[in-house]
């Protein structure tokens, strides 16, 4: 069956819903979009990381590829992609104030995730099952819920929203490869405000996958449409399992712009210390540049970008590369305050 974006008409009984979890990720609470982009999604690829036998957690590289102009996809075959989507990225209302011309080239980041377990759960499930967790309804079809617990990094269930964030058209499409069935489906989603087009009212959310009979949107598994995609987005990603995110129309220019070098900052200022342990390694690639920060190489990048970044980051590098060679007796512990009452002398 192709494929196809649909949004789904306003009905008397809904609420005139406009989304706002995305304005958490354009306030001063972080510095710009890069930084959001990266945060949330490596905190999902570390909780996400597969288990050992004995419970630990196996590392996992990530992989952020920006197509910047000289690899952006041409406008013939992004309209492969978003052509039925278009009417409503044009729609008058519909929260967006850059959209890109129909003629227009599409630049792309990828962030893709490996070692990972993928979003498993049931990709035709639209209610929350207690109990039951389902990582492919939380990541599309969710938002303030999460089946994540205390331990884990994110846990409120908006971080997805900085991917449609990143983009000039508030949209993204993910491919996934699943550790326990390996399954492999795409599915796509475009978060606008409530709009009008034709006459007709539409919710905010809209999907690119494959219409069920009741209209019900369903990721795509068809083997040469998935092919297509990651030939047309330089995703590396085969049968290996994990995420694989495209955000199209990222923002090039201007205070939201991404750049190889902010998304080198992003990651050594928020996850030195998860690639310093083994935990975590990221590969940045440009169309002609590729970098890889990993525990070996990361202090000798650090120390080749130099300037404000080395001068911030190799001071709390070289601290935890020291404590990481501590042996237990060398460590002091402080004693706890009392709980029923206040410090003193």
């Amino acid at each position: 069956m192709s494929t196809a974006w649909q949004f789904y008409p306003q009905q008397p009984t809904d609420p005139i819903h406009n989304p706002i979890s995305g304005e958490f990720f354009s306030t001063e609470a972080v510095r710009n979009v890069t930084e959001a982009l990266i945060r949330e999604g490596i905190q999902n690829t570390l909780d996400a990381r597969e288990k050992k036998a004995d419970g630990s957690r196996q590392p996992a590289n990530v992989r952020i590829f920006l197509s910047d102009t000289a690899d952006a996809l041409p406008s013939n075959r992004a309209r492969r992609w978003f052509d039925t989507l278009w009417p409503h990225v044009m729609a008058a209302g519909n929260g967006l104030r850059n959209q890109p011309a129909d003629d227009e080239a599409c630049p792309f980041l990828v962030f893709e995730d490996f070692g990972t377990i993928g979003l498993t759960g049931n990709p035709e499930q639209y209610e929350v099952d207690d109990g039951i967790a389902n990582h492919f309804l939380n990541f599309f079809r969710a938002e303030g819920h999460s089946d994540k617990g205390e331990q884990d990094r994110g846990s409120w269930g908006v971080g997805k929203t900085v991917f449609p964030r990143a983009s000039r058209i508030s949209s993204y499409i993910g491919f996934t490869v699943r550790s326990d069935d390996n399954k492999q489906l795409l599915l796509g989603r475009s978060i606008l405000k409530y709009h009008r087009h034709n006459g007709k009212s539409y919710k905010s959310d809209g999907y690119f996958g494959v219409q069920r009979s009741d209209d019900f949107m369903l990721p795509t598994d068809d083997p040469a449409t998935l092919a297509e995609f990651r030939s047309d987005f330089q995703i590396k990603r085969q049968g290996e399992s994990g995420l694989s995110i495209v955000v199209p129309w990222y923002e090039i220019n201007g205070d939201d712009g991404m750049s190889r070098d902010k998304v080198i900052e992003a990651v050594l200022s928020g996850f030195f210390y998860p690639i310093l342990m083994g935990h975590l390694s990221v590969t940045i690639a440009t169309p002609g540049e590729e970098i890889a920060l990993d525990a070996d190489s990361m202090v000798s990048t650090v120390e080749s970008i130099g300037g404000s970044l080395a001068l911030k980051l190799l001071p709390i590098i070289n601290l935890a590369e020291w404590a990481q060679t501590r042996t237990d007796v060398e460590f002091h512990s402080l004693i706890a305050p009392p709980v029923d009452g206040a410090q003193t002398w």
